[in-house]
């Protein structure tokens, strides 16, 4: 569950119900944080590290 908005008045909405709902706001953190985990970071270290290898593989062939 997460919030799209189209407005600057919808966004100040939101933000003002999870200032008022701060256990709704933290479970919102946690899911979210628990969801770039799980399909970002693994993802951006191993293609980082691909990069790295390539770039000495490259290196060496010259």
């Amino acid at each position: 569950m997460g919030f799209l908005v189209s407005s600057v008045e919808e966004c100040a909405a939101r933000a003002m119900e999870l200032l008022a709902h701060p256990e709704k706001a933290r479970a919102l953190g946690e899911r979210g944080r628990e969801h770039v985990r799980q399909r970002f970071l693994c993802t951006w270290a191993l293609r980082d590290e691909l990069m790295l290898l390539r770039s000495l593989l490259d290196g060496h062939a010259h």
